[in-house]
């Protein structure tokens, strides 16, 4: 018929263009490095748009022709990393706002996503690209060794504070664990970076006239109740390892943590948000009760997660769903 032959033109059109600003915007970003945050958070929107006016068809055969210039045009790997990190996340979005899919289900659909997407860059990473995260941190203890070896030698260490033994052995500790948890740093990176291109996305279609549902005030944000059982999962896996002295797996339960603990804290915080809102106190009691908060920070900080933990499973606000 004619009219379903125009229609397909003009998807076919519109993925095509999309394909081409998705991909010029994701080679601006690999071949000019300053601008590739910003681009990482817009490179991939023409896809959700496509998605969002036609259909996931079309979503998919413009993400797979932006893949195979991106391929041809940078370098095998490196394009398919890009499209990985947050091709597949595009197909999410554009699928959850073209189904007027609520935010929260939105950002967790797409959290989850970005999960899966970060730990297939860095396997590809290192059975590809031969990164080995073990040499990096050599690299960073002898980079620290020549450092203190100077400073030692300008006067700078002062044995009446710290003897350089005792910064040597902390500096150690601190290589030894951010090496442990650079899979959980860049899952937790890739999370934050999702969350912001949910905004973005959010914000421009909305400019562009398409109909996108509120999001609820942060006093109000959530966690759903089975995302306990991630934590659950993490710390029965760090334990599990420790007792049985199974590398790998205690890793993995660490990671897992170190990913839920700044998720724990935001909803901690929003639980605090809330009855700040709720509770009638003066003016002055609050401000002293956000300085107390903030001088101590430690105790605030593993306070807030406490209630972000246990807020999905007893609900102390009486939220609905």
């Amino acid at each position: 018929m004619p009219g379903s032959d125009s229609l397909r033109v003009r998807a076919m059109v519109e993925g095509a263009i999309a394909a081409a600003l998705a991909t010029v915007l994701a080679m601006i970003g690999y071949y000019l490095p300053p601008l590739s945050m910003v681009v990482s958070l817009v490179w991939f929107i023409p896809i959700v748009i496509v998605i969002v006016r036609q259909n996931m068809y079309w979503g998919v055969m413009s993400l797979v022709v932006t893949a195979i210039v991106l391929m041809m045009m940078t370098h095998p790997i490196r394009g398919l990393i890009i499209i990985l990190q947050m091709g597949f996340v595009a197909l999410v979005y554009g699928q959850g706002f073209k189904n007027q899919w609520s935010p929260g289900k939105i950002i967790l659909s797409g959290g989850l996503v970005v999960v899966i997407s970060t730990l297939l860059v860095i396997g590809l990473s290192v059975l590809a690209m031969g990164v080995n995260i073990g040499e990096w941190q050599q690299e960073m203890t002898n980079q620290m060794d020549h450092s203190l070896d100077f400073y030692s030698q300008m006067g700078l260490i002062n044995d009446r504070t710290i003897s350089e033994e005792e910064l040597r052995a902390s500096m150690q500790q601190f290589i030894s664990f951010f090496g442990l948890v650079i899979p959980g740093i860049l899952v937790s990176g890739s999370l934050l970076t999702a969350l912001v291109n949910f905004l973005v996305v959010r914000l421009i279609l909305k400019r562009t006239g398409f109909e996108v549902k509120p999001i609820p005030p942060f006093r109000e944000w959530q966690l759903p109740w089975y995302f306990i059982w991630g934590i659950i999962g993490g710390l029965g896996m760090m334990l599990l390892g420790d007792y049985f002295n199974i590398t790998l797996i205690n890793r993995i339960g660490i990671n897992i943590l170190y990913i839920y603990f700044p998720i724990l804290l935001i909803s901690g915080l929003a639980v605090v948000t809330f009855y700040y809102h709720q509770i009638k106190l003066a003016r002055w009691i609050k401000i002293v009760i956000i300085v107390l908060m903030v001088m101590y920070l430690p105790f605030a900080v593993m306070l807030l997660a406490t209630m972000g933990l246990f807020d999905p499973v007893f609900n102390y606000r009486r939220l609905g769903n």
